[in-house]
């Protein structure tokens, strides 16, 4: 089994459970941003949702693509901090609960951020003053996060999902095909990442997938 933990970024392993055999578990999502990563009612959540988790299970954390989109930016602003200092202390607060599952002895692995989204004038997203409107900021902060928990992740031994490689087109965007249509999940990948996903899957617990249309 294996356990999807975090934000709604996590939805794309539904399209995996659809077209496969991997058993998959989908507690409830939570608005994960690392201001309110451990106050007591959202550790709570946490606990909830790690008491599922079996010996032999595997756990999935998703988060980080919100603090990308609306709360980096307007912290630098409102702090007078650079960039690379916040985003490290976001970081590290989420290695926070990879350090809390390393020590259940859980078998996890992260799911690094997407590209930035490319929403423009008219999106409900866009017209949120947090929302960096300027392309190459807006670039450069999902850039600057991404590399930091790649970094974070493998000076500390804990797997990484990172598919960003594969769907990052030339403009610094995730290229249309990988990006899930509509204008909230716009930010979120869709349904051509599913063999990518399982690919990687296979690659971190092969013991957990059986053939599939995507498969062997």
């Amino acid at each position: 089994m294996i356990h999807i933990i975090g934000d709604s970024h996590g939805r794309v392993f539904h399209q995996l459970a659809e077209t496969s055999n991997i058993r998959f578990s989908f507690p409830e999502e939570h608005v994960w941003c690392a201001h309110n990563l451990v106050k007591p009612e959202r550790m709570r959540l946490i606990e909830v949702n790690l008491n599922e988790v079996k010996s032999r299970d595997h756990v999935i954390l998703s988060f980080g693509e919100i603090d990308c989109r609306l709360h980096l930016l307007y912290q630098c602003m409102t702090q007078g901090r650079s960039l690379g200092e916040l985003v490290d202390e976001t970081v590290a607060r989420y290695g926070q609960i990879m350090a809390l599952l390393r020590g259940r002895g859980v078998d996890f692995a992260v799911l690094n951020i997407p590209p930035a989204p490319n929403f423009q004038s008219g999106n409900v997203f866009f017209s949120n003053p947090r929302y960096p409107r300027d392309d190459k900021t807006r670039i450069n902060i999902y850039t600057v996060f991404h590399d930091a928990l790649n970094a974070y992740c493998a000076a500390n031994g804990f797997k990484i999902i990172d598919l960003w490689p594969a769907v990052l087109g030339p403009d610094g965007f995730a290229t249309p095909e990988y990006k899930h249509e509509g204008e909230l999940y716009g930010s979120h990948l869709g349904q051509h990442t599913v063999p990518l996903l399982e690919e990687e899957l296979r690659r971190l617990w092969p013991s957990a997938c059986t053939p599939t249309q995507y498969g062997e």
